[in-house]
């Protein structure tokens, strides 16, 4: 029988920034946070990538994640999602893949398209290209994961 598994999703928007004196004291009380719900049995732990948005301010979930890696040993980690047409697929391979092994095979990789258009706008992306750059964007990652060499000759990668 399937035993049920319990989360916590967490993001912190720029309300939250602006009650601490430095972002990194949010970024340490957030730890700590995810450090309880590690003792409280709680199996995994998401936060959310957003790009210069109120919405949230976790602009390098990577990052911030091998941070929280550091200060857990057994809750699982994930982001809700990689932004693809934000990244530059062989890096993002390479950087949730140093992830996955620094967590010790706790990175519960998600993808996808990113949903608000200013955040587009503000990186000079196409938002109406966004499910065609992350298609080709997750092509190239999967090929990185499971091939010994990657050619890839796409419109955008």
């Amino acid at each position: 029988m399937a035993q049920l598994a319990f989360g916590v999703w967490d993001a912190f928007g720029a309300y939250e920034l602006e009650r601490f004196p430095a972002p990194a004291d949010i970024y340490e009380q957030h730890i700590r946070e995810v450090q309880l719900a590690e003792e409280l049995g709680y199996r995994y732990y998401f936060i959310i990538e957003h790009q210069n948005s109120p919405v949230g301010q976790i602009t390098s979930p990577s990052v911030y994640l091998c941070a929280v890696a550091r200060h857990t040993s057994r809750i699982r980690l994930g982001v809700m999602i990689y932004q693809l047409p934000f990244h530059n697929p062989m890096r993002l391979a390479q950087e949730a893949a140093m992830l996955d092994q620094l967590s010790r095979g706790r990175l519960e990789f998600g993808a996808g398209l990113g949903t608000l258009e200013h955040e587009f706008t503000r990186w000079s992306l196409p938002y109406d290209e966004r499910r065609e750059m992350s298609t080709e964007a997750l092509e190239i990652i999967l090929k990185a994961w499971t091939e010994e060499s990657v050619t890839y000759a796409g419109k955008y990668w």
